[in-house]
C-alpha cells in the first residue's frame, strides 16, 4: 500500500500534506460505497431493490420500506447524522490522538 502526502494541507501557509494527517474525507466515500454494493448486486449476493431489514433486521423502520436504492439515492427518510445536535460535540472523538 501505499502512503505518502500530495498537496497542501494548508494553501494560505503553504503547509505540505503528510500521510499521517486526519482530515474528514465526507461524501467522497458515497461514490465507492454505490460502487461497491453494484458489484454485491452483479455477483448476486443482494438487490438494490433489497428491503434494508433483510440485512439489519433490528433496524426501526417503523413501518416503512426503506431499500437498498432507497440508501443509495439518499430518498430513504433516515435523518442525516449531521443533523442531530449531539453528532457535531463528538464526531472528532475518535479522531484525536490520546
Amino acid at each position: 500500500m501505499l502512503r505518502k502526502g500530495y498537496g497542501l494541507a494548508s494553501v494560505e501557509l503553504g503547509v505540505p500534506m503528510r500521510p499521517d494527517m486526519v482530515f474528514e474525507i465526507a461524501s467522497l466515500t458515497k461514490q465507492f460505497t454505490a460502487a461497491a454494493v453494484l458489484l454485491l448486486q452483479e455477483r448476486g449476493k443482494l438487490a438494490v431493490s433489497d428491503d434494508i431489514t433483510k440485512y439489519l433486521p433490528d433496524y426501526p423502520t417503523h413501518g416503512r420500506t426503506i431499500t437498498i436504492e432507497n440508501l443509495l439515492s439518499h430518498t430513504s427518510g433516515i435523518p442525516e447524522v449531521t443533523s442531530l445536535p449531539e453528532w457535531w460535540p463528538r464526531h472528532r472523538d475518535d479522531l484525536t490522538p490520546p
